[in-house]
């Protein structure tokens, strides 16, 4: 019995090594190698621009409510909410009957007194009613004629139209509702143009404040989240020039015209790009944000060997500013690889491949 499984056991030892030997070097390499997906970018200069990246909202200066002048009850309502009407479009209407009862009465009136001026005009070309008679007329008639017109405009303001092209974002009340006035039947956005706001800090608002004045050397662009491949013009607008005391940032106002086919709606995120004329002496790469990692006191990047794959952490100066993508004065060179996201978890001479 000991010999037999002894044998056993040495059959065994030999298939092994024989495994080994036909598998030759990799078999020596850890099963679990760590090949990390990585996002790997090249890197570009600044050129003759330097590019500043903001995340922004849109406001809801475009968000208003429309309401009736007087109260009423509500018999059409035919919007949708999220539905696209033209200006001059019927978004809603009140019952008409008493208005309607109301016009044909100061209609008759203002007739009444019509008549009655006309008759004592006549009369007084040959002195048969006296000039305090004839304005008395004057005035009765002027007065029916207000009403008449005040009627005629309540039958008018009892049907609410779109002000603009728009959107209904929201309808506010039913059909058969009686409302009062002022009431907001519908939430509605429209206008021709649009504004989103960011937070810029302090330093920031400075330099822009400062190279703006010198030149007309900055162009402003706003990219939708809904559609990132666009770059919208954006103008600046206004700033609100005391700081958020929890943030110490400023907010900017930009103001920009949507694409007619993209509904841009009130809280979307986007994010402002400010491009700015760079001095060409400091033609430097530009790193992003996400690129960087910090022990401290020293920057580093992980540059990404392009042959086999590894990465390497390398040390880098950072010139002073803000945004998303910063200066690199030096350390890095243009065309190289680096991660631009995943960093964390690397080490010197990992394997990483492109994260799809």
């Amino acid at each position: 019995m000991f010999h037999s499984a002894g044998f056993r056991l040495i059959t065994v030892t030999v298939f092994i090594a024989g495994m080994l030997a036909c598998n030759g070097e990799d078999s020596m390499r850890p099963l679990n190698e760590d090949v990390r997906p990585v996002k790997i970018m090249k890197i570009s200069v600044a050129g003759d621009k330097e590019v500043s990246i903001f995340p922004a909202i849109i406001n809801d200066n475009r968000l208003v409510d429309l309401s009736f002048t007087s109260g009423g009850k509500v018999i059409s309502l035919p919007v949708k909410n999220a539905q696209f009407v033209k200006k001059g479009e019927v978004i809603a209407s009140l019952d008409q009957r008493e208005l309607k009862n109301s016009l044909n009465k100061f209609k008759a009136q203002f007739r009444s007194a019509e008549i009655e001026y006309n008759r004592a005009r006549q009369l007084s070309k040959n002195n048969a009613i006296s000039q305090s008679a004839l304005q008395e007329r004057l005035t009765e008639r002027d007065v029916k004629q207000s009403q008449l017109d005040s009627a005629l405009q309540a039958i008018n303001d009892s049907v609410l139209t779109a002000p603009f092209d728009g959107v209904i974002a929201k309808k506010m009340v039913d059909n058969g509702q009686t409302v009062s006035s002022a009431q907001a039947i519908v939430k509605f956005i429209g206008g021709d143009t649009q504004e989103a706001s960011i937070d810029m800090p302090a330093n920031y608002l400075a330099e822009l404040y400062q190279s703006t004045n010198k030149q007309n050397n900055t162009n402003t662009f706003i990219v939708l989240d809904i559609a990132p491949e666009r770059k919208i013009a954006a103008y600046y607008r206004e700033a609100t020039l005391l700081a958020d005391s929890a943030t110490q940032t400023y907010n900017i106002t930009f103001e920009f015209s949507a694409p007619s086919n993209l509904l841009v709606l009130p809280g979307m995120n986007a994010t402002i790009e400010i491009h700015t004329l760079a001095d060409n002496s400091e033609n430097h790469p530009l790193i992003p944000l996400s690129a960087i990692t910090s022990d401290g006191s020293d920057a580093y990047v992980w540059v990404v060997n392009s042959e086999n794959m590894t990465v390497t952490k390398r040390k880098i100066h950072i010139a002073e500013g803000v945004g998303e993508m910063l200066a690199a004065t030096s350390g890095i060179a243009k065309d190289e690889l680096i991660v631009s996201a995943g960093a964390t978890y690397l080490y010197e001479g990992m394997k990483v491949r492109k994260w799809k």
